[in-house]
């Protein structure tokens, strides 16, 4: 998910840093970890070891492990840095900006967040010394999670304990998706993609063409946008496939991995997750119609023709239209054939009978474009926006490829969404 340089401080709380570390690996986050020496009297190397997998990284600037530049190398490494028990001398070293050892150093050297959990007692914290510290250290955009209240070390109650690792962990989430003008952040998607197959006989199937490619790409622009993902997947090409598996295995707590093949499947997951989802986003492959299957193997005839009895699929569009919280947004896709032109007024009149909030129309037929190229053309259309009025004067985006057209198509589902607390749940 990101990638998260840790800091052990010496204080107490340094005993605790293991269950930490254990879990900001369950949210998928790829770690490194430096131990202070004075807080290595307070928790071992080999138990820190044990929970993360590997060596930690030393603290002594001049460690052999250190070669040339090197010694800054976590500083341009880390998506954040986050210093577990932060202490009264700890700070006032950030305060001055000094960098004797390797952890301030990559501190010093970084550009990425930095998230401060202090543990002390109360009376240090509250020291008019450390209080001004953490004012400017404030200032300077380092970011606190905790002190929090509670039973110290020491037997005195106060503002001081460290905080919870929940706490630290929605900091840092909040952090790592700190935009705050994304619409996504922190919101529920429902996000379908992917083809969809209805089956002949045992052996035969007919199936809609999609690669997943274009889904794949919201997913991963959402997920930048701070988006938690119900992904609702179908068959998709085989390289897809692997990265899809990939991201959804390094963001655990991010995505939801759903898949489908045929009608049945997809109306039961979407039917499951969409009323807890905030926008559905419905990219994938649909069938129109689904085939009433023959038992066993069709054998080949003389007739020069097959009639195949088949039966119109629901209009998941339409049914999550009819279901939706005033709350909710639909997003639709639309392929559609023909002039640029001719392909919007269909958009338009589909966009209007779904009841969707937008839709997004892209061509068939087009040398360069389309399913299983590696670019697309596209229009958003926003139903608030269109109203009953002429759609002469829409234009599609420049031909872009995927990735780019995702973040065009997010671009342009200019929503004021309200914005929602983390989501995480404690492990």
């Amino acid at each position: 998910m990101a990638k998260v340089l840790v800091g052990i401080c010496g204080s107490i709380a340094a005993y605790r840093s293991p269950d930490f570390i254990r879990d900001l690996k369950a949210q998928g986050h790829e770690l490194r970890v430096v131990l202070t020496s004075s807080a290595s009297q307070f928790v071992t190397t080999k138990t820190l070891e044990t929970f993360l997998g590997s060596k930690l990284l030393s603290n002594d600037l001049w460690n052999a492990e250190h070669l040339g530049t090197d010694h800054i190398e976590g500083a341009r490494w880390a998506d954040v840095i986050v210093v577990y028990g932060a202490t009264v001398n700890f700070m006032a070293k950030l305060r001055q900006g000094f960098c004797d050892d390797f952890l301030t150093l990559q501190i010093s050297a970084t550009q990425a967040p930095v998230v401060l959990c202090p543990a002390m007692n109360v009376v240090m914290w509250e020291s008019p010394a450390n209080q001004e510290n953490f004012q400017i250290l404030k200032n300077r955009n380092f970011v606190f999670a905790g002190p929090k209240e509670g039973l110290l070390a020491c037997g005195e109650k106060g503002l001081g304990h460290i905080a919870e690792n929940l706490e630290i962990l929605k900091k840092i989430e909040c952090v790592l998706f700190s935009d705050e003008s994304s619409s996504f952040l922190n919101k529920k998607v429902l996000l379908s993609f992917g083809a969809m197959k209805t089956q002949i006989d045992d052996v035969r199937f007919l199936q809609n063409s999609s690669s997943g490619r274009m889904g794949l790409e919201l997913a991963r622009s959402l997920l930048k946008k701070g988006a938690y993902l119900h992904l609702l997947a179908g068959i998709c090409d085989v390289g897809v496939e692997n990265e899809l598996l990939a991201l959804a295995k390094n963001n655990p707590s991010r995505i939801q991995l759903m898949r489908f093949e045929g009608v049945s499947s997809y109306e039961e997951s979407l039917k499951n997750s969409f009323l807890s989802c905030d926008l559905f986003v419905s990219a994938a492959a649909i069938l129109d119609f689904e085939v009433e299957s023959i038992h066993g193997k069709l054998e080949r005839t003389k007739r020069e023709s097959l009639s195949l009895n088949v039966k119109a699929t629901q209009d998941y569009v339409v049914w999550a239209a009819q279901n939706k919280k005033s709350s909710q947004k639909i997003v639709a896709f639309a392929l559609e054939s023909g002039t640029w032109q001719e392909a919007i007024d269909r958009a338009r009149k589909k966009l209007l009978r779904k009841g969707a909030d937008a839709i997004v129309v892209n061509r068939s037929g087009v040398e360069g474009e389309g399913p299983f190229a590696s670019t697309n053309q596209v229009l958003v259309m926003n139903r608030e926006e269109l109203g009953s009025g002429d759609s002469q004067h829409l234009m599609p985006c420049h031909s872009l490829s995927k990735a780019h057209a995702a973040e065009y198509i997010l671009s342009q589902l200019n929503w004021d969404l309200e914005k929602s607390e983390p989501v995480l749940e404690a492990r």
